[in-house]
């Protein structure tokens, strides 16, 4: 006996169409958090930092300290585009820097802030995370927006410590 299952095409996700970091897209949130790890690693350490991914209370191990790294791809539509990081957690010891890295179709951009810079930062852009069960507070979210209206990914500018063109990505 034969069978024949046809898998679903993967379409491209708007906006990302002739991206060469289109692939990146497609894969699970545990290797998208990976990938931003290993971009803030290649930043800092092209800054002289020495860094060691770790997989306990934080992602990096660096020389200026332990940092949370998140990650999120961007989300286009007609007008806008948008950023979204989930589950950050201040009330998490050990680490003392916020790295969000963006992903956008033609570029990776990463932020670098201290926790304190975090919990500072506009509550346009920082709510309650969406995840329940936690206590109040507990987890957080950022999200940013650029329309013909409005730009809330610029109250991240003080922030941006890198923006690498997506031809400076390989991808294997």
């Amino acid at each position: 006996m034969e069978i024949t299952l046809t898998l679903p095409k993967k379409e491209t996700k708007k906006g990302w169409e002739n991206s060469p970091l289109a692939p990146l897209t497609e894969v699970n949130n545990q290797n998208k958090g990976s990938f931003g790890t290993y971009v803030v690693k290649a930043v800092l350490e092209s800054n002289g930092e020495t860094c060691k991914v770790i997989s306990d209370k934080g992602d990096l191990e660096a020389t200026n300290g332990r940092s949370e790294v998140k990650a999120a791809f961007a989300s286009y539509s007609n007008t806008s585009v948008a950023l979204w990081w989930n589950q950050v957690r201040p009330a998490q010891g050990g680490w003392s820097r916020l790295h969000l890295v963006g992903f956008f179709a033609d570029k990776v951009m990463v932020w670098e802030m201290s926790k304190n810079e975090f919990l500072s930062l506009d509550d346009t852009i920082v709510t309650d995370g969406h995840v329940t069960g936690d206590a109040d507070g507990a987890l957080k979210e950022v999200k940013v927006r650029k329309n013909t209206k409005t730009d809330t990914i610029s109250l991240l500018d003080e922030y941006l410590i890198a923006t690498i063109s997506a031809d400076d990505v390989t991808l294997n």
